[in-house]
């Protein structure tokens, strides 16, 4: 993700997110160590928070889409680190 294309915002808010549709996730804990990560990363970056919350709400099951989510998180924080 070092030379993902940056983001503008960390969440679509419009995008439904859910615990059945989808596939799986690849790697579920992978999945969990990255959300884990960011749930840290709240503490100096309270504008992930929302997005970061609505990722882990997921972490029991994670789909194809809630590892968008997470990329997504990513590449907002990739386009806003020198800020």
């Amino acid at each position: 993700m070092a030379n993902c294309k940056p983001a503008s915002n960390p969440v679509n808010t419009k995008q439904k997110l859910s615990v059945t549709n989808g596939e799986p996730a690849v790697d579920a804990t992978f999945y969990r160590s990255i959300t884990g990560a960011l749930q840290y990363q709240t503490l100096m970056r309270p504008d992930i928070a929302y997005a970061v919350n609505q990722a882990c709400l997921y972490m029991h099951s994670p789909r194809a889409a809630h590892w968008n989510l997470v990329k997504q998180i990513l590449g907002y924080l990739r386009g806003t680190i020198h800020i």
